[in-house]
């Protein structure tokens, strides 16, 4: 297997995953409204365990993703995040 081939091959994982972490998050916010970065991340990995390990570049790029969409934003007192939508 060269280099494009697994590249192309991590790619569909990825794309694959994705909507699996992003759900996984705005679970998490929708139940918990208010939580730090390290505790989201943290129930993240053991919510999404049984399926697969998430690395935490994905976790953090869903997270970005989310924001952007304004499912959640960054909460100005505390390092966390609010659920929004």
């Amino acid at each position: 297997m060269n280099a494009a081939d697994e590249l192309a091959g991590q790619h569909k994982v990825y794309t694959i995953r994705k909507p699996a972490v992003d759900a996984c998050i705005i679970k998490v916010m929708k139940s918990r409204r208010l939580v730090s970065h390290k505790d989201l991340v943290v129930e993240c990995k053991k919510q999404l365990s049984t399926s697969f390990d998430p690395d935490i570049k994905i976790i953090k790029t869903s997270i970005e993703d989310l924001i952007k969409r304004d499912f959640i934003e960054r909460d100005q007192n505390s390092e966390g995040y609010k659920y929004v939508a």
